[in-house]
């Protein structure tokens, strides 16, 4: 008789194989395309369908009907449907999503999950010995493709210097981040500074995923921003509210935040729990070590 453990693993190397084909770029590229054909027949019978085996969280969002799959994953929130922590010492969730790995970063690694470790300058570009990243904290969040995909501002601050990767388009869920090391190295992102008027630095870095891979940022919407594999300084910096919507994804993916050591996770907070854009997430505490 087949164990549950030996199911399970079954079930995740089949989710592999089937969710990674390849080349992944190229049908991510073809999805994107197809993900924006305004056919009421088709948007129906797709929105149908993905709501089938994975229920579509719409009930957040202004009733409508949707002209394109592509309304349909960038679909923005009804007013007031979050709540934003209003604590000046607390930095918010900046989406909603699942908490994934989170912890210290040690001598400039972090892991994605337990036994698999990337380097920090590997994600978001070189920093020296004296950073306040390579010994603060970071924060992992999943996007399911199921839920609200655009993303905000963890505080108020100014958004002072972006840097594009390009990259591949490996999924980003659990039975791929166990077997592709560097994985959140390896997929297209961004990585976008944010800075505080108390000084903290902030990285939001964005991952996208496979199918309808693809980054958007609002503050950069008129710029070649994808040509800066260079980190570009925005002068001047655009000031951020907390909670201030800064972008989307073009379908489920993942945001890495990384914060100084003077920042430290809420109580109460676990791998696995469901996090709501705006709840807390971070606290600034004086004696965090």
């Amino acid at each position: 008789m087949m164990t549950k453990t030996l199911r399970q693993k079954l079930r995740d190397d089949l989710n592999f194989v089937l969710t990674n084909l390849g080349p992944r770029r190229a049908w991510s590229r073809l999805a994107g395309r197809i993900s924006l054909w305004r056919q009421p027949l088709f948007t129906r019978l797709a929105l149908w369908i993905w709501n089938r085996f994975d229920p579509l969280e719409l009930h957040d969002s202004p009733a409508q009907r949707y002209a394109s799959i592509h309304e349909c994953f960038t679909r923005p929130l009804k007013p007031d449907a979050r709540k934003i922590a209003p604590e000046p010492e607390i930095f918010c969730s900046p989406c909603d999503g699942i908490l994934g790995a989170h912890g210290r970063i040690e001598d400039g690694m972090l892991f994605q999950l337990k036994g698999k470790s990337y380097a920090l300058q590997d994600l978001v570009g070189p920093t020296d010995e004296h950073h306040p990243w390579r010994d603060g904290h970071f924060v992992t969040i999943r996007i399911k493709s199921n839920m609200y995909h655009r993303f905000h501002s963890p505080c108020k601050g100014t958004l002072t210097r972006s840097q594009y990767f390009p990259g591949d388009a490996w999924n980003v869920n659990p039975p791929t981040l166990s077997r592709v090391n560097q994985l959140f190295c390896r997929n297209e992102r961004a990585c976008l500074h944010l800075h505080t008027a108390q000084g903290d630095w902030i990285a939001l870095v964005p991952v996208a995923a496979i199918w309808v891979a693809g980054i958007r940022v609002h503050a950069l919407e008129q710029t070649d921003w994808r040509d800066w594999t260079n980190p570009r300084p925005l002068t001047p910096g655009f000031e951020v509210r907390k909670g201030e919507e800064m972008g989307w994804f073009e379908h489920g993916s993942t945001i890495v935040l990384i914060s100084p050591a003077s920042l430290r996770m809420c109580e109460g907070l676990k791998e696995g729990d469901r996090l709501w854009m705006g709840q807390a997430l971070l606290r600034r505490c004086a004696d965090a070590t």
